[in-house]
């Protein structure tokens, strides 16, 4: 299976972010998130979450290893697809599991 990695250091204002909560969230191999709103009839892998977090290091540096995401169809007509891509943040996104199945609670 294809596999996907990033590595980056958020030094957009010159200095190191330490320790900082890095996230990503995808869909799988297939182009699936799971997410409930995500209806795309491709397989869900029970095997994957989609999601992943890290801090960075004490150079503002994080890695991930992942598979690469699928391509997936997009709303605006009727042969509209998403290419592949992942996406990263700082913090947690509201609607990501966290370890013990639970979601974040809203602040």
């Amino acid at each position: 299976m294809p596999r996907a990695a990033t590595t980056a250091s958020p030094r957009r204002t010159g200095t190191a972010t330490e320790q900082a909560p890095r996230v990503i969230w995808q869909a799988n191999a297939a182009g699936r998130y799971v997410h409930q709103r995500d209806q795309h009839p491709a397989p869900l892998d029970p095997n994957f979450t989609g999601t992943g977090r890290c801090l960075t290091d004490d150079a503002g540096w994080y890695s991930f290893t992942t598979i690469k995401p699928g391509p997936y169809p997009w709303h605006s007509h009727h042969n509209a697809w998403r290419p592949a891509h992942i996406h990263t943040g700082f913090g947690t996104p509201l609607d990501m599991p966290l370890e013990d199945g639970t979601r974040e609670a809203a602040s």
